[in-house]
């Protein structure tokens, strides 16, 4: 097969690694958008004019998309016909939910116009790391006093280049600094940080057992590598979902390659290669404890860490949380509060119900009142991200005491957006994903990409829990690699291989 690249699909390719590469930086809206047009168009053009720069064909990959899907865009696109508040539903599917259905579209484009000739697990990873890199280098950059006040004033890629320049007009250059831990580099929110680094561990994780199958020394090397990376930098920028989702990534990954090994072993019977699983197997486990001992001494006189269950245990116990949310905190629940961690310290106590006005408890408040609105609005509102906040509102009958922009639980934000069809659409068609991929773990063809997507599909369902991940430009690094896996998984098994190994770029 001729795997030479044509110039049409180098530029697609590379459009699409750096749109995958800078999803989650902040301040790269206007490039993503120009990249996401640019890719639609040369699509596009290749679908309608240019047929013959197409190596796949359009209608067989179509066939190739799971029925949940066309279910769950459908629903999407017919939404505004029967929601509450059909003006703002029909805002929302032109904004953030039409480019997230343009994104897939994305994925499948990738596919007709590259075929086999896409990125392989090895490329994603290195795409999915660039705002790790960025981050590391931003905060060496800091270490080293080379960052002005103009940066630190306002973190963006602008004033980053604005930084440079005062430095090298003054001529005179800072001496190192105090490590600066909790540095987010560009990033106003931790989690832009903290999701590309989950998605880098879980891609890192799958290129680590393959070259251990393939005894790659250099790509286990590699993938070890840049799995300890990703954990310093969200350690670094104190992104505390991150660090345990990662975690849990590892053990995940752990689990999935014990059950891959022990089913193609049956099938193969290759000598030597359940030693060579115990011998990984025992790799991991070590890393695993390795990495969590190191985070646990290096967070565990941070308040914001060792209080955390404590706010949580706060924030499931108090009662009425829709009443907390709309009136604030009584005083019974302060006292109560003083009086069961008074042990602890005042200083201690002050953080707990600061948790509960903000982060860890006021989360769970949030989570529980937020289902209770679920229940109460099975249509769902308007399909946007204000949907708790405007159904807080009404329910309290004035701004609430307590203001969230959202449920902070993604679940609970889409069933308020979309009602329970909607939420039961998207898990259907989320959960397809992690059931074919599942099962496609057992052909060693295909490995590589049912590993990753797998992964990559149960770190997003699992952290919907937590945070409010569907929405915005999450969605689109979710459509973007899930579309793009989940169609290289039904490849055929000979454009699989060329792409496994790596040479198609």
């Amino acid at each position: 097969m001729n795997t030479v690249l044509s110039n049409f699909q180098r530029v697609y390719l590379w459009l699409m690694l750096a749109f995958l590469s800078v999803l989650s930086i902040s301040g790269t809206t206007a490039l993503r958008n120009i990249i996401h047009l640019c890719l639609l168009l040369m699509l596009g053009w290749a679908l309608v004019f240019s047929r013959d720069r197409l190596v796949c064909s359009p209608l067989d990959v179509l066939r190739k998309v799971p029925w949940p899907l066309y279910a769950w865009i459908g629903f999407l696109i017919l939404f505004p016909l029967w929601a509450v508040q059909p003006d703002v539903a029909l805002f929302n599917l032109r904004g953030q939910w039409m480019e997230y259905i343009l994104t897939w579209l994305l994925a499948y484009g990738t596919i007709v116009v590259l075929g086999s000739h896409g990125p392989g697990v090895w490329v994603l990873v290195l795409a999915s790391a660039v705002p790790i890199f960025l981050h590391l280098f931003l905060t060496l950059l800091a270490w080293a006093g080379l960052l002005r006040p103009t940066f630190y004033a306002e973190p963006s890629l602008l004033t980053l280049w604005d930084s440079s320049r005062e430095i090298v007009a003054s001529g005179v250059f800072p001496h190192w600094q105090a490590f600066p831990w909790g540095f987010r580099g560009v990033e106003p929110m931790h989690g832009n940080i903290g999701y590309a680094a989950s998605q880098t561990v879980a891609l890192s994780c799958v290129s680590l057992c393959i070259a251990w199958r393939e005894r790659s020394a250099m790509r286990i090397a590699l993938s070890a590598l840049l799995t300890v990376l990703c954990f310093l930098s969200v350690i670094i920028a104190a992104s505390r979902g991150a660090v345990y989702f990662g975690l849990l990534l590892l053990l995940i990954s752990l689990v999935v390659f014990v059950r891959v090994e022990k089913k193609l072993n049956s099938k193969t019977g290759a000598p030597g290669s359940s030693s060579n699983a115990a011998k990984l197997i025992v790799v991991c486990l070590v890393a695993l404890i390795s990495i969590a001992t190191f985070v646990y001494m290096k967070v565990r006189d941070d308040v914001r860490w060792y209080s955390m269950w404590d706010k949580m245990e706060i924030g499931w116990t108090t009662e009425n949380p829709v009443g907390v949310l709309c009136d604030g905190l009584s005083d019974s629940t302060l006292v109560q509060i003083r009086q069961t961690y008074k042990a602890k310290g005042e200083e201690y106590t002050r953080a707990l119900i600061a948790g509960l006005e903000g982060q860890d408890g006021g989360r769970i408040l949030l989570m529980r009142a937020g289902a209770q609105l679920v229940l109460e609005n099975p249509r769902g509102l308007d399909g946007s991200r204000q949907s708790y906040q405007k159904l807080m509102v009404e329910k309290c009958g004035h701004q609430p005491k307590l203001q969230f922009a959202h449920a902070h639980q993604a679940w609970i934000n889409l069933a308020l957006a979309f009602g329970w069809l909607g939420a039961l659409l998207f898990a259907a068609a989320m959960g397809y994903l992690l059931l074919f991929a599942w099962k496609g773990m057992g052909n060693q063809d295909a490995l590589p990409w049912a590993m990753a997507l797998f992964l990559i599909s149960a770190f997003w369902v699992l952290r919907g829990l937590a945070d409010a991940v569907y929405q915005e430009h999450y969605l689109q690094m979710q459509a973007l690699l899930l579309g793009y896996l989940y169609l290289m998984c039904r490849a055929p098994r000979s454009d699989v291989k060329i792409a496994i190994s790596q040479k198609e770029v």
